[in-house]
């Protein structure tokens, strides 16, 4: 085939294939989308999803709530207590003066005793221990049952659940308490230890009334009537229950904590309601502290106009991926997490929110059905965000949020539904996006392989996601080690760049020889026009052409260029990725040596000497594990690298020039092992073995360039009369030589112009 009508071929094929992505594109968008499942409005009664707008932003008061002290912790001994037995839900219109709660009594429960907790600490039984707090009828700690902060804790855990499970005779030892993963716990603020998803106040007024009369009840001491199932009152100045709240707790099988909440409005008259209470705020930090990236994410809804149906959730727009060093860093207005600029700009409206750390998270989301079914939207229960940042010297600097809910009207006799979801467990895929309710809630959007908001560019999602569905492709079918997997995947990304660094290191001995061939002249240049620089580069590039030498062909660092986004991406799925943690490399072959440590992990440092109790903290940021020896050899096969691939200096360099490139190569191979030496070792291992293949590669192409004749073939500056010179094959050469060509036409177009001058006009 003709080489003109090959390219027509091709130029034909990829615009069709491109105009078929972008109908495909456009006709999806177009598409008829299918209603949502029915649900079950039998309750429509009670569900009072359908709040007043609250433009005003008096509404919505600012700054933080204040947090509740100890006067709010419980009535005195003379106070009476209400038997909510007595209540008759149809009582007459009473007075909401002076509005106090305090908590509900039931005749042979202790209310005052400890609460009880839900689930378990073994794994066997349920995901996670939930313990909950009075005040506030908050979470007091959320504890893993299958997580561990390191990774011989987890399996001595899983060794002792497994002999446990099976009635072994001889049962081994469970790790020491504090090694379990705790996801989340009560915080200090301003005193006060604030539980997780805790209320903090009810905001009442009657309907149509002021704001004036508008009063700001604090819901802090609860009593707990039943397991998970706390209640308090909310009682006027003669002790009439005007409000009667009620918080059942309950554990699903995947991490995901339900909360249902109820209001029943027993005034006998119409009354307007906002609640408020705390939010998933920061996450624990984890062991290691190499880089901190703790996150607040959120989940939306499109606007009615884009998605009629309100059944897709979105979390894909990164600037809703807010870092916790910004959010640290907002004041006044800026408080206000959600709604914010660009929520507002797009119409978004509320589906999730929630805090992450590296691998787990702690999620607020609406309540569906087994099969997904259900309103999407958080907005009934989570109007407004704010958040708070708070400084304790024992405990460090904290993050708390608020939530606020609309302004719900309650007819007198009925139930105000505020009912959440919280999912607190690991960002791992295979549960986010195949389990519900979280598939329905588009919640493996987490899952963010980014290792900064301003430099999202560089991480290239979809390498990261890419590189990791070949790691468990080679994990899971071929090599069934992710050790083993990482090491395909260089001789996979090698061999992809073979041609490259052939065709590189080639053209870079081809380009050496011909710039010694060409170093006495090109100093006798310099000396000549030492002076004039302009003249010495116009000498220089008429010496390159007669020699034919093209510094464009001359490839380079290419082949190291393009493994740097290979590289970042790889950083940040090693380091994100959920499915690394805490999985040794080869089998965990070193930890049968005596429970050895070395690559017992590949989502940390090798740990090569040993790895530390407690995590050392060197020079004010650095948390160091362990002693590490991968960084070292890498740097040692990166400074080997580096002979065999950095071009030769070109004559033209002056001595200082040639100096300051030595010392750059020595400070990158310096710096590397100082900046990943607390890096996974996975990617280590991935640059080590990088590193290593690339010199056997580099020698093996010497060796087959030893044999080509790469001695420089001088041309003559001026063609023989009567026969045009020979173009060179290679097509930038060609380029090349066309583009000088050009520029000497042009210049000598504008030598052979006649100068034209004004004349000099007298007076």
């Amino acid at each position: 085939m003709d080489r003109s009508v090959r390219r027509l071929v091709v130029t034909v094929l990829l615009f069709g294939i491109v105009t078929g992505l972008f109908l495909i594109y456009a006709l999806s968008g177009q598409r008829a989308v299918p209603p949502p499942p029915d649900v079950d409005d039998t309750a429509a009664e009670e569900v009072l999803a359908d709040a007043p707008d609250s433009d005003d932003p008096a509404a919505v008061p600012s700054g933080p709530p204040p947090v509740p002290g100890d006067d709010d912790h419980g009535p005195a001994e003379d106070d009476a207590v209400v038997d909510l037995d007595d209540i008759d839900p149809d009582q007459p219109r009473i007075s909401i003066d002076d509005l106090r709660a305090r908590p509900a009594h039931v005749e042979g429960i202790d209310t005052d005793a400890e609460p009880t907790s839900l689930g378990s600490l073994n794994p066997n039984e349920a995901p996670l221990l939930v313990e909950f707090s009075r005040n506030g009828a908050g979470i007091n700690r959320i504890t893993s049952s299958r997580h561990w902060y390191t990774v011989l804790a987890r399996k001595q855990a899983e060794a002792h659940y497994a002999a446990l499970a099976a009635g072994d005779a001889e049962i081994p030892p469970l790790p020491n308490e504090d090694l379990r993963y705790v996801l989340k716990k009560a915080r200090p603020l301003e005193g006060v230890m604030i539980p997780i998803l805790a209320t903090n106040r009810i905001e009442i007024t009657p309907s149509g009334a002021d704001e004036d009369e508008r009063q700001l009840v604090t819901l802090w001491n609860w009593a707990e009537t039943a397991p998970g199932r706390f209640e308090v009152v909310v009682v006027n100045a003669d002790e009439e229950p005007a409000l009667r709240v009620i918080r059942q707790y309950g554990l699903g099988e995947n991490g995901d904590i339900t909360l249902q909440q109820r209001v029943q409005n027993l005034s006998g008259r119409s009354l307007d309601i906002r609640w408020l209470q705390y939010g998933p705020g920061d996450m624990e930090v984890e062991r290691t502290r190499y880089l901190d990236r703790r996150r607040f994410r959120f989940g939306y809804l499109l606007s009615p106009e884009r998605n009629p149906h309100r059944h897709l959730v979105f979390a894909d727009d990164r600037s809703l991926i807010l870092e916790r060093r910004d959010v640290t860093k907002r004041e006044g207005r800026d408080r206000t997490l959600w709604p914010n600029r660009t929520s507002e700009a797009e119409g978004y409206e509320l589906s999730w929110f929630g805090s992450t750390n590296r691998y787990f998270a702690v999620v607020i989301h609406p309540l569906l059905d087994e099969e997904g079914r259900g309103r999407k939207s958080l907005t009934p229960v989570v109007e407004r965000i704010e958040m708070e940042h708070s400084v304790n010297e024992a405990e460090g600097d904290s993050i708390f949020t608020y939530l606020y809910s609309p302004v719900h009207t309650v007819e007198a006799g009925h139930t105000l539904l505020l009912d959440v979801g919280l999912y607190a467990g690991p960002m791992e895929r295979a549960t986010l996006a195949h389990v519900e309710p979280f598939k329905s809630l588009s919640m493996d959007g987490l899952v963010v392989y980014m290792m900064s908001t301003w430099c999202a560019i560089c991480t290239f999602q979809w390498l990261a996601a890419f590189l990791l569905i070949i790691l468990e492709f080679f994990h899971g079918y071929i090599f069934f080690d992710w050790a083993l997997a990482i090491i395909g995947l260089v001789i996979v990304v090698r061999l992809l760049l073979h041609p490259i660094t052939k065709k590189s290191q080639v053209n870079m001995m081809r380009f050496g020889k011909q710039m010694q061939a060409m170093k006495p002249e090109m100093e006798r240049i310099q000396k000549k026009y030492k002076d004039d620089k302009k003249k010495q580069q116009e000498e220089t590039l008429r010496l390159y052409r007669e020699h034919g030498v093209n510094p464009l062909q001359m490839l380079g660092c290419l082949p190291m260029l393009l493994q740097i986004p290979i590289w970042i991406a790889l950083y940040a799925m090693l380091y994100f990725a959920y499915e690394l943690r805490q999985e040794p490399a080869f089998f965990g072959i070193f930890q049968m040596i005596g429970g050895w440590p070395f690559l017992a992990d590949l989502s940390t440092g090798d740990h090569f000497f040993g790895q530390f109790a407690d995590p050392i903290l060197l020079f004010g940021f650095w948390n160091i594990t362990g002693l590490n020896v991968l960084p070292i050899l890498m740097a040692v096969m990166l400074y080997i690298h580096q002979k065999y691939m950095t071009p030769p200096p070109s004559p033209s360099m002056s001595d200082e020039q040639i100096q300051q490139q030595r010392i750059m190569r020595i400070m990158i191979v310096g710096m590397m092992p100082i900046f990943l030496f607390n890096a996974p070792s996975g990617l280590t291992l991935y640059i080590l073995t990088s590193s290593a293949i690339g010199i056997v590669e580099s020698k093996y192409i010497r060796a087959h360039v030893d044999k080509m004749d790469l001695e420089p073939k001088t041309t003559q500056p001026v063609s023989p009369i009567g026969k045009k010179k020979k173009k060179p094959k290679d097509p930038q050469a060609r380029a090349y030589a066309e583009a000088m060509e050009r520029a000497k036409k042009e210049r000598s177009k504008k030598s052979s112009k006649p100068r034209s001058f004004k004349k000099r006009r007298d007076g």
